[in-house]
């Protein structure tokens, strides 16, 4: 029994604590939007004609991977790019001398079972007029197309995030830095809601308090897992930008458009490849949320393909290893 309190003391209560931080937070600035909020019960069109990146934006802080993959597919119906399946590349394996030979067996049967799967490829066409795209489209292709390629799979875009991470975040930024820009000068957004920072401290010291007075610390192991979600509460109590009238307006359609289609349509899971068949409802239905397949398609998480260089006396050991298997066969 003590070890289960602890769990759900430890572990659990801290994001529970931290729900309540982003409800309260979206509260204090209007972006929390219920089923009573959408009057009409759903909305069967895109909630603007605004570009895609711009209602990723609207729909959240953290935007950039749905904003950039609508882009990609709106680019992709405006005959820019060209997005195709391909089959997946083959991955090198890892060296690891701490691996015993039952996780090497596995870690071989993994990384063969991955040349089963499929990656998606997206490569840009000759005849591309800069001045005919957007800054959003200009920036989205500078980030898909890294080093100036001009064409890229999910797979290498992955390994290249984690090979020049620098890069990647500054292109992020300045999609940021740029959708921001347009959420204030279109006055979606002013001013910022009101600081819940000593609220947080509250809650954090009657945490610490019940803690000592009535849980104690029998598994003090446990106690490291929950600290992501106390740092988490601090984060999320800080000033946040508050919706003007318009913005909660558009916010709302977002989220109305965003109800059709999970629950009337089966664009959630809808592929890359699929743009052709869904049009617009995939591109804003990405922008919007709706859509979860499609991110996880262009942005896939993979482990890097560079294998590890050996150390010294791993060449020594093959070579004795090897002349030692040399004499026993001449023997």
């Amino acid at each position: 029994m003590s070890f289960v309190t602890n769990f759900l003391y430890y572990v659990i209560l801290p994001y529970v604590l931290v729900l309540v931080m982003v409800r309260l937070s979206d509260r204090a600035r209007l972006a929390h939007v219920g089923r009573s909020d959408i009057h009409d019960g759903y909305l069967r069109e895109p909630p603007s004609t605004d570009e895609p990146m711009l209602l990723a934006r609207v729909m959240g802080e953290d935007f950039v991977l749905s904003g950039v993959t609508a882009t990609v597919l709106a680019l992709e119906q405006k005959g820019v790019v060209r997005i195709e399946r391909v089959p997946s590349a083959w991955r090198c394996l890892r060296i690891d001398d701490r691996m015993d030979e039952a996780h090497a067996a596995k870690t071989l049967a993994q990384r063969a079972a991955s040349l089963e799967r499929d990656t998606y490829r997206i490569s840009l066409v000759s005849d591309v007029r800069p001045e005919r795209l957007t800054e959003y489209e200009r920036l989205t292709l500078e980030l898909v197309f890294v080093d100036g390629r001009t064409s890229v799979t999910a797979e290498e875009l992955a390994e290249a995030r984690l090979e020049v991470p620098a890069y990647h975040t500054r292109q992020s930024r300045r999609l940021s830095s740029r959708a921001t820009g347009d959420m204030h000068e279109r006055h979606l957004v002013e001013g910022v809601s009101p600081s819940l920072f000593w609220l947080a401290i509250v809650l954090l010291a009657a945490y610490v308090l019940g803690a000592f007075l009535f849980v104690g610390f029998d598994v003090l192991p446990m106690v490291f897992f929950g600290l992501p979600g106390l740092a988490m509460t601090v984060v999320y109590s800080r000033p946040r930008e508050v919706y003007t009238a318009e913005g909660r307006t558009l916010l709302v359609r977002c989220h109305a458009f965003q109800r059709y289609l999970v629950e009337f349509t089966r664009t959630r899971d809808a592929h890359l490849t699929d743009v052709v068949l869904w049009g617009e409802q995939l591109v804003y239905g990405v922008a919007v949320g709706a859509v979860g397949v499609a991110p996880r398609e262009l942005f896939p998480k993979i482990e890097s393909s560079r294998a590890p260089a050996a150390p010294d006396w791993y060449v020594s050991y093959v070579r004795a290893h090897d002349e030692k298997n040399a004499d026993l066969s001449r023997s």
